[in-house]
């Protein structure tokens, strides 16, 4: 291809992820196990970094360890540059390594665990495994409804047989049903029955959820109510009131104090001296009953 100056135009390149390779950190290794599902991750990673199929052929001795890798060489697939020869030839090969899926042992291995697993999980898996025995004839239709409920929970197997017999469908040999199971409405069934139990569970959260915050704000209430009728009443502040310090003793109480000293003075001295023959009377004994007079005074 020509530019309009007349020289020819380079190919444009398009630079992406790099495969990594081999024995690099996350670059895949095949040891002779479980061909099928190492095949199956090979193309998946070829497709993501853009390989062709002959690019496939070409590079897969090389993420084989090194024994497998020189016997893959020798393969007729290998030699034409034909992947899917290649994948076929290493197939019959490796086979008896290989982890086998779509079989009884399997289906027996999954109804063991079922119910320990999630529903939904469980009738994936199974309708999985028991379609590609079906298609092997190692499984009949009637047989792949029967296995099925021997993975459900009692109550959950009580519910399938009620429907079937409502349907009219037969379970065993020995059953008075005329028909034989739908397996795809059974398992629509089932189900229904899952996401019901699911919706429920959301339901009984949200549920118990609420429950907790109107519990928890009725207490709030409770104790916000409790608190005000608990509450005392304010006291009205008693009556600022100035008390003065007690006064001086008033004139009365220090003029008898006077007195009482005087007429003390008085009665030792007349106790001291002797009898006066004069006949008039002594003014202090006159002072001394005036001074008793005004303490009664003052005591009543």
């Amino acid at each position: 291809m020509e530019s309009n100056s007349g020289r020819e135009a380079l190919p444009t390149r398009v630079y992406g992820p790099t495969m990594p390779r081999p024995g690099q950190p996350g670059a895949m290794q095949f040891d002779g196990h479980n061909i099928t599902e190492f095949l199956e991750e090979w193309n998946i990673e070829c497709e993501d970094f853009g390989l062709t199929e002959t690019q496939r052929c070409a590079r897969f001795p090389n993420y084989c360890t090194p024994e497998i890798k020189e016997t893959v060489k020798i393969l007729l697939g290998y030699i034409a540059s034909n992947w899917t020869t290649l994948q076929s030839d290493v197939k019959k090969l490796y086979w008896p390594k290989d982890k086998p899926k779509n079989t009884m042992a399997a289906l027996d291995k999954l109804i063991k665990e079922a119910p320990g697993m999630d529903l939904n999980v469980y009738v994936l898996k199974y309708t999985s495994i028991s379609e590609a025995l079906v298609a092997a004839h190692a499984l009949s239709s009637l047989n792949r409804v029967a296995r099925l409920l021997d993975g459900l929970s009692e109550d959950l197997h009580r519910k399938v047989v009620r429907h079937c017999t409502k349907q009219g469908w037969k379970l065993s040999t020995q059953d008075s049903g005329t028909t034989d199971p739908e397996y795809d409405a059974i398992k629509s069934f089932i189900l229904t029955e899952a996401q019901t139990n699911q919706t429920m569970a959301v339901y009984d959260s949200e549920r118990s959820l609420r429950e907790r915050t109107s519990t928890s704000i009725g207490d709030a209430l409770h104790q916000d109510t409790s608190g005000q009728a608990s509450a005392p009443a304010p006291t009205p502040s008693p009556a600022h009131t100035t008390l003065t310090p007690a006064s001086a003793p008033s004139a009365g109480i220090a003029e008898l104090t006077k007195q009482f000293a005087q007429l003390t003075l008085l009665l030792q001295a007349n106790l001291s001296q002797p009898r006066s023959s004069s006949s008039w009377p002594s003014p202090e004994p006159a002072r001394a009953s005036r001074a008793k007079s005004h303490l009664r005074s003052l005591g009543s």
